[in-house]
């Protein structure tokens, strides 16, 4: 294993490492290196080490199962050892020696620490994300929405999104900050095997199976850009009680990121003032159907009172019609309170 700096012109070999040589074990060796060049981690079998450059100092650790994968944090302060059906977090900072948290979860395909260390994205063969704290591994948010499995992630340069390809084709774009999808790139006929941030984070670029790459332009604020341009256009003709060109704002902001569940509440209490009410209960459920099961309890409590005007409001007094119209409102999730 051999090591080198490759910033000039004239590479430099920093160390040379002979491995054991395990003729019995021709199997690739995972290894990893810090953003930073700091730290290079390796395994072979069930033995791991840390080699800390600057330090000239090297850690072994040990797992209790085969490695399947390695990768370090981009301060090599962390490292994540992937095994196959579980993930074991290492701390490595400080003087004190190593201390490892597992995560479970089920059948790991991809790992990623973000750029300011602060989480830990894990893609799962269930088509489920993870978002981990990355200092205790505790799980902060579960993503859905791929129909099949997660092959691949990766956080943008400055960690507001998270991008990930799936085995049905797609790259979806998730808000870090607000736990939430924000956008889904549709064209690859294959499963993804790849998807990764350009440096400036203004360019994603995917790869599938079949050896299909696709460029797609925008960056963080671009992607947002069309929304967030049509939800102010919405607070303006709120500020100037205009509820047409309001609703007709969100509508925009909605086609513009189809997947935000809170834009489908906003057009619903635009339309219950409108009183368009059997619109405004189908945005509300679209919501609910979109939204994660933290973020719908969060919509359900917050929005309480929409709720409590669909359910309560009559279309006709009942004096002047025997025959009453009525739509109905279900709650996928009620709580003890109602």
């Amino acid at each position: 294993l051999q090591l080198w700096q490759t910033d000039s012109s004239n590479p430099v070999m920093l160390s040379d490492h002979l491995l054991p040589n395990d003729k019995a074990d021709k199997a690739p060796i995972p290894m990893t290196i810090s953003d930073d060049g700091s730290t290079v981690a390796w395994s072979r079998g069930q033995n791991m080490t840390v080699f800390n450059l600057a330090a000239r100092k090297e850690t072994a650790l040990a797992s209790n199962t085969g490695v399947m994968g390695l990768a370090l944090s981009r301060n090599g302060q962390m490292l994540i050892e992937q095994q196959s059906w579980s993930a074991v977090l290492w701390n490595l900072g400080g003087d004190a020696p190593p201390t490892a948290v597992v995560l479970p979860g089920g059948p790991i395909s991809d790992i990623q620490f973000s750029p300011c260390n602060k989480y830990l994205a894990l893609g799962f063969l269930n088509n489920l994300l993870q978002l981990h704290d990355a200092s205790t591994g505790k799980v902060i948010h579960t993503f859905s929405g791929h129909a099949g499995a997660v092959t691949s992630l990766d956080f943008s340069p400055d960690g507001a999104l998270l991008a990930s390809g799936g085995d049905d084709g797609t790259v979806r774009l998730w808000d870090v900050t607000r736990r939430s999808p924000l956008l889904t790139l549709s064209s690859h006929d294959q499963p993804l095997t790849a998807v990764a941030f350009s440096p400036d984070g203004q360019t994603i670029a995917s790869i599938s199976s079949d050896g299909d790459t696709r460029l797609w332009r925008g960056g963080t604020e671009d992607v947002l850009e069309d929304a967030r341009y049509w939800i102010e256009q919405a607070k303006m003709s709120e500020s100037h009680d205009s509820l047409q060109g309001e609703l007709a704002a969100w509508t925009k902001a909605i086609r513009a990121a189809p997947e935000e569940a809170s834009s489908y509440v906003a057009r619903a209490e635009v339309r219950i003032r409108l009183e368009q009410f059997p619109e405004c209960i189908a945005d509300f459920q679209l919501a609910i159907d979109l939204a994660e099961p933290l973020q719908r309890s969060e919509l359900l409590s917050r929005h309480s009172t929409l709720i409590s005007k669909l359910t309560s409001w009559k279309p006709l007094d009942i004096s002047s019609s025997s025959e009453i119209p009525c739509w109905h409102f279900t709650l996928t999730e009620p709580t003890d309170d109602w």
